[in-house]
């Protein structure tokens, strides 16, 4: 009640400080109205912030979109990550593509392993696969199995 008193007077901080209520609980679309009305009344910062919050929207919407197209779509994303020089995350694109089954998609990840440097890493995927918990399997052979 407080701040909405306080934004009454046209307080940027009030402003601010609701906006970053409103986002913590989750109202990001009333956050966003809070920033641009603290930047309305002053607050050159709030700018910032709503285009923070308008680019997470962007990146979440990106993630969903391919994840709704697919393998494909998946590794689209990785090649894009991989021409912005963003490796880590390309590997965990074409990781995700994998996931879904794509077999072309572990020799994107051997090829980014590569760009990193990472040649052993990228044989020893190419040879075993990703492990159950996300890493890359270690060396095992058909005489390891436990049988019952």
């Amino acid at each position: 009640m407080a701040l909405y008193r306080l934004a009454g007077n046209k307080l940027p901080s009030a402003f601010r400080s609701g906006a970053a209520a409103l986002q913590a609980a989750g109202r990001v679309d009333e956050a966003l109205e809070w920033y641009r009305q603290a930047f309305d009344n002053g607050d050159v910062g709030a700018a910032w912030r709503a285009g923070r919050i308008l680019r997470e929207q962007k990146r979440e919407w990106h993630q969903r979109g391919a994840y709704a197209a697919g393998s494909n779509a998946l590794q689209q994303v990785a090649y894009l990550m991989r021409d912005r020089g963003r490796l880590d995350e390309a590997v965990q694109w074409a990781q995700r593509s994998a996931d879904t089954g794509d077999e072309d998609a572990y020799r994107l990840e051997a090829e980014l392993l590569r760009m990193q440097g990472k040649n052993r890493e990228a044989a020893q995927l190419l040879t075993y696969g990703w492990a159950l918990d996300g890493t890359i399997a270690e060396a095992w052979s058909a005489d390891d199995a436990q049988w019952p």
